[in-house]
């Protein structure tokens, strides 16, 4: 406080402070640092990326957008793995946080909401994560209206405890600078984007996470930090993250909130891996519990004509399932003809028929985990397949998607997934 702040008459120019101070604190002017952990720390979820069988990329994410289920992270985080899992965090009757880490794996198949990357953009370490479903009173982090300044407070909710087996850790801080900058991971990936740069202790499985303001709205996203400067983290800017788009619709048409506002590379921490983890997308029934149900769930299909393979012509089924309790086991999805009362057409070949001997198209998979999510299984037919087995007069057919779990187990899609297909002249 300088001299001109001091009521005149009043000796010694600092001595107005303190009760200057005491009025801001009792209107709620400063910051309630408890507060915004506890108002934002819902919409904040942890994130595993399976890297193979053994190892996860782990890390922190915000829900940004409720309808479609988007939750905000970053690119380093999830790669190019399609399928996650992601945990919100629970509490109990008094409202008191489960922060242990090993709660949540060991209730994973109460707790555990699958995801799958719907976006991911290495070049501003940014993407988005469609989940399957919510947990009940879900809500979304607002975005800032503006990049933050430099000496502007910063608080940021992260998932870096896995030493001391903490989970939703809170960290504060403050603003250096913002300004466009080079991030070189020791993974390889190339960051060149509009950077917060803080004092914002950051470690692996923070990254991610949201950085927000004293309102909880989101600044940046937690990115990494420099190992060639002490106390320097980094995280990507609000101007990168409004620019992102789900179906047509940027992030910020999307994300509750207000609107749009921007040297040299450095070593920066390496790709999490945490070896310690249990196989995922979800982790395996613990010892003594009950096995998985079998059962599979198609969770998207998309129908492509006029494809080629090995020389003939065809549709082209693109299909995402969920498979439980068939880990080791090879499954077959199968995209099976039928009339419009959706009985099956019988196959005249053997290339391309259901142990039943109906027309259809199959692929072998052969899931790795207890719950297990295969996405982009090809299906192909040939049209003259199906016109060899279909009537001539026929315009009109009916796809059903399925999983053949194996003999003894037969199909165990529930329900299948249905599809039209019209014969074209």
């Amino acid at each position: 406080m300088n001299s001109a702040s001091t009521p005149a008459g009043t000796p010694g120019g600092t001595r107005c402070a303190l009760p200057a101070l005491a009025v801001l604190l009792a209107l709620g002017a400063a910051p309630a640092t408890a507060q915004i952990y506890r108002q934002t720390l819902p919409s904040i979820p942890w994130i595993l990326s399976p890297i193979d069988d053994t190892n996860s990329a782990v890390g922190t994410g915000a829900l940004v957008a409720i309808n479609e289920r988007l939750v905000l992270t970053a690119a380093h985080v999830v790669a190019d793995r399609k399928p996650v899992i992601v945990f919100f965090p629970s509490f109990d009757a008094e409202n008191h946080l489960d922060s242990e880490r090993a709660n949540y794996l060991k209730n994973a198949a109460d707790r555990a909401i699958r995801g799958r990357v719907v976006l991911a953009d290495p070049e501003r370490d940014l993407a988005l994560i469609q989940l399957d479903r919510l947990p009940a009173g879900a809500r979304a982090l607002p975005l800032a209206a503006k990049s933050p300044e430099p000496g502007d407070v910063l608080h940021a909710i992260g998932n870096s405890g896995r030493e001391e087996e903490a989970l939703w850790r809170y960290r504060t801080g403050t603003v250096r600078q913002v300004y466009v900058r080079t991030l070189r991971m020791d993974s390889g990936q190339v960051t060149k984007a509009r950077v917060v740069e803080a004092q914002l202790p950051t470690n692996q499985g923070d990254s991610g996470g949201p950085i927000m303001n004293d309102r909880g709205e989101i600044v940046a996203v937690t990115s990494c930090r420099s190992n060639a400067e002490s106390l320097v983290d980094y995280g990507i800017d609000i101007s990168e993250i409004e620019t992102l788009a789900f179906e047509g619709k940027k992030l910020r048409q999307l994300a509750p909130g207000p609107a749009p506002v921007l040297s040299p590379p450095n070593v920066l921490f390496p790709e999490e891996k945490t070896p310690e983890l249990p196989p995922l997308p979800l982790p395996d029934t613990p010892q003594g519990g009950a096995a998985p149900k079998i059962a599979a769930r198609i969770i998207d299909v998309q129908i492509r004509h006029s494809v080629t393979r090995n020389g003939e012509l065809g549709m082209e089924a693109v299909i995402d399932v969920d498979i439980d309790g068939r880990r080791g086991a090879p499954c077959d999805v199968a995209v099976i003809v039928c009339d419009t009362t959706r009985k099956g057409y019988r196959a005249t070949s053997n290339r391309y028929r259901t142990a039943g001997g109906d027309l259809a198209g199959l692929t072998s998979v052969t899931p790795i985990y207890d719950y297990t999510r295969v996405d982009d299984v090809l299906v192909f037919l040939p049209y003259s397949e199906i016109a060899a087995a279909t009537p001539g007069d026929a315009w009109s057919f009916e796809l059903a998607i399925d999983v053949y779990g194996g003999l003894g187990i037969g199909w165990i899609a529930s329900p299948p997934r249905w599809e039209p297909l019209y014969r074209t002249k």
